[in-house]
């Protein structure tokens, strides 16, 4: 009886000690600037405005690169009309990112793209139903329209219905 004793105590210790749930993955290195986005394309009008050249929202993603590193990230279309997954340089305390005027692999097409002045502004834009969330701008410059710079600006995903596109 007292071994019975024992093996139930035992089994007990172990299933209270197996029973932990607080399992903490931590954070990616830019998890400052990771989000889903939906950010309209415009082009230069040519007297310094931008024009919307009407294909409504996209979704877009920023991301960690496998790398985990805080000097680089994702720009993601999910294949959508810019078929856009380009790997870019980023400065996590300033919110900017690039390709540093380089040319890089777009990676559903295998075509490249120059990725600039990109920026993310903490609180510095609306969703559609004005809830405040962060707002992505960036230019890019792909081979398949050379010369030609589109801009794609736009405000962060909330997951609210109410907010998709």
């Amino acid at each position: 009886m007292k071994q019975i004793l024992i093996l139930i105590a035992v089994g007990v210790v172990f299933v209270l000690a197996s029973c932990e749930t607080d399992i903490d993955p931590g954070q990616n290195a830019v998890v400052k600037m990771s989000n889903e986005w939906w950010g309209q394309i415009y082009v230069p009008d040519g007297s310094g405005g931008l024009e919307d050249i009407g294909l409504g929202y996209q979704h877009l993603l920023t991301s960690s690169t496998a790398s985990g590193t805080a000097d680089s990230m994702f720009i993601d279309d999910f294949d959508g009309l810019l078929e856009l997954k380009a790997k870019v340089a980023c400065n996590v305390n300033d919110l900017t990112f690039t390709t540093n005027g380089e040319t890089v692999v777009e990676r559903y097409t295998d075509g490249t793209v120059i990725i600039g002045n990109g920026r993310i502004f903490i609180d510095g834009g609306k969703s559609t139903t004005g809830v405040k969330v962060d707002s992505i701008y960036f230019e890019a410059e792909f081979d398949w329209d050379p010369g030609q710079i589109y801009v794609v600006a736009g405000h962060g995903r909330t997951g609210f219905l109410e907010d998709e596109h």
